[in-house]
């Protein structure tokens, strides 16, 4: 899919077709963005030839999987940044980042995309909102995009923290082994998370230090703003980070507490039966003359004296605070 749309300062944005962009793009007065989605291949001849973007700009198109990074290419800068989603896998929600391509040029942006991403699906159509946008530069445009892209990481880490929150509960009431694997999973988005949020941060903020001289002044203080709200997602990040170790040493606590538990009630149940055995084979010896033997309730005072020892040994370990 390809779209693009123009703005000449004191009209209104415009969608154009992609004959048209070359001539928008040269007559020195046009605002562009373009937005190409997959299949990409099919726009890189396009993109080299009519934009004069970098071949090598270009080419990381075509490799997926690709790490956040900038790199300057005179008249224009390359981005590679990641959306990230939570999606539903088995019933579980797993979080899977989706690379967009981006290229800032003095009076352009272009899009890439393999998938859907909403952050810049929001604004195909909004003539008056792009109209506006335009009237600051398509920089600005670049702006809104990323920006509503951040935004939209807040609602998921929400859900991430639910989730830590539930898992914390579902520890300390009844922990299992199924316990174990959510929080491990948990903690493998969260380390993905925190990589994907940290590089883009480094990526903002050389953006952001006037490394890039394409940018205006104006621009520099848009990467600013972004660089505010990742960095506030890189620290969230964080610290659940160091809230699934919490998690895991809370697990293993636990854990160990119920072993303990368990050692104790067996401890307790082979020592009442120690005495109790040495009963039951001291007369199930064959002796000829054993105490008790033939008294017609021999086995009725035996059982009394078993009781009693019962009684006795638990007593005692009340009273130890053993139980």
């Amino acid at each position: 899919m390809f779209k693009a749309y123009a703005c000449v300062p004191g009209e209104q944005a415009i969608e154009i077709t992609k004959d048209e962009v070359p001539e928008r793009l040269s007559d020195g007065k046009s605002q562009l963005w373009v937005d190409i989605s997959s299949p990409i291949e099919e726009h890189e001849e396009f993109l080299k030839d009519k934009m004069h973007l970098h071949p090598l700009a270009v080419e990381d198109l075509s490799h997926p999987r690709m790490l956040p990074k900038v790199e300057d290419y005179d008249d224009s800068i390359f981005l590679i940044l990641h959306d990230i989603i939570l999606l539903d896998k088995e019933g579980e929600e797993r979080l899977k980042t989706y690379e967009l391509y981006l290229f800032i040029g003095k009076n352009f942006i272009v899009t890439a995309r393999r998938h859907r991403i909403r952050a810049v699906d929001a604004y195909h159509g909004e003539i008056s909102t792009l109209t506006h946008l335009f009237t600051r530069g398509a920089e600005a445009v670049a702006h809104a995009i990323l920006r509503r892209m951040i935004d939209s990481y807040f609602p998921m880490m929400d859900r991430i923290e639910a989730k830590l929150d539930a898992e914390e509960e579902q520890i300390f009431d009844s922990p299992s082994t199924k316990d174990l694997q959510r929080i491990f999973s948990l903690r493998k988005d969260i380390v993905k998370l925190r990589s994907i949020a940290t590089q883009q941060l480094d990526v903002i903020n050389r953006v952001a230090l006037g490394e890039f001289e394409i940018l205006t002044p104006h621009g520099l203080l848009l990467a600013r703003d972004l660089y505010d709200h990742l960095y506030r997602l890189s620290e969230k990040a964080a610290g659940f980070r160091e809230l699934t170790m919490g998690l895991l040493d809370a697990y293993l606590s636990q854990a160990s507490n119920r072993m303990n538990e368990v050692m104790k009630v067996l401890t307790v149940i082979a020592t009442i039966m120690l005495p109790l055995s040495i009963v039951v084979g001291y007369y199930g010896m064959n002796f000829k003359f054993i105490p008790g033997l033939d008294h017609p309730y021999g086995w009725l005072y035996t059982l009394i004296g078993m009781t009693v020892v019962i009684v006795g040994m638990l007593s005692y370990f009340r009273y130890k605070k053993w139980l």
